[in-house]
């Protein structure tokens, strides 16, 4: 069972048990409406954060990161990027709360704190770490309201079907130049 499918159930299920609890309650018992509300308030509270320490052990033990990382040997970093990629929610976005390093190998992408916690880089699929091999092409393309953005298109290290990844960069120049500097068989259209 994967983590993306068990904090979806785990969080559907909770939801649907305060609701009954507080339906019944304020039917039966109206008296008691204002005890019960406070209970599953604190009951969400304690939810909330044991989900929020249950992801900080999850991604220690994965060796993710959970503060945004600052690399020695990086060719381009930057922080606040927007990213859309072609997996996990089809429209989710997330907008100025990722960061992103070209290092002399790789491409690293994930989201910056708070938005580690609570499984939100599984399962909204907003964390790659590509290396130079995997990339294919890199180009600026337009956004549905003329905004430029940056398509990396990737094949995977499974071998699946090529996916790609949408980056709003404030430096696409400086991004595309430094991707090609450790990819120099990408095709960039810039």
């Amino acid at each position: 069972m994967s983590v993306k499918f068990f904090v979806t159930f785990v969080e559907t299920l909770l939801l649907l048990a305060a609701c009954a609890v507080l339906g019944c309650t304020a039917v039966f018992r109206p008296d008691l409406f204002l005890a019960v509300f406070v209970g599953v308030c604190i009951f969400g509270l304690v939810g909330n954060l044991i989900v929020a320490v249950a992801s900080i052990l999850y991604r220690r033990r994965h060796g993710k990161y959970i503060l945004t990382p600052s690399f020695d040997n990086a060719l381009f970093t930057e922080r606040q990027v927007s990213a859309r990629a072609d997996r996990g929610l089809a429209l989710f976005q997330a907008v100025q709360v990722c960061w992103l390093a070209v290092v002399p190998d790789r491409l690293l992408v994930g989201p910056m704190f708070p938005m580690t916690l609570w499984f939100f880089p599984e399962r909204n699929g907003m964390e790659y770490d590509l290396a130079a091999e995997e990339i294919l092409d890199v180009r600026v393309t337009a956004s549905k309201f003329g905004r430029s953005k940056v398509r990396v298109e990737f094949r995977p290290k499974d071998g699946t079907e090529n996916r790609h990844l949408d980056l709003r960069v404030r430096n696409p120049d400086g991004f595309i130049s430094a991707l090609t500097s450790i990819v120099p068989n990408v095709a960039s259209n810039s």
